[in-house]
């Protein structure tokens, strides 16, 4: 399977910041969209805390500048934590 190359670096970041200029957060598809990444693979990232995200229940969304800024330091970030309990909000 042919992956689809990665929009250049400065296309990305006109992307993000078009999606900032909005009053609203951004879908995992308009991320995707916008930084050339799989859909699945920006699921991916999220659900390994690779991604900043917000979760709203099973809704995933973003705010582009974080991104954006996420971006520019390098896109890296350490792991979350394992969570402990059941995912009920209390810890083990």
């Amino acid at each position: 399977m042919k992956t689809a190359a990665a929009p250049p670096q400065s296309a990305v970041a006109e992307a993000l910041l078009a999606l900032a200029a909005r009053p609203r957060l951004a879908t995992v598809e308009e991320i995707a969209t916008a930084t050339g990444l799989p859909v699945q693979t920006a699921y991916g990232f999220c659900r390994e805390g690779l991604l900043p995200h917000v979760r709203f229940g099973r809704m995933i969304r973003f705010d582009p500048a974080q991104v954006l800024r996420f971006l520019e330091a390098g896109g890296t970030m350490d792991p979350l934590p394992e969570r402990k309990g059941g995912g009920n909000g209390e810890g083990a």
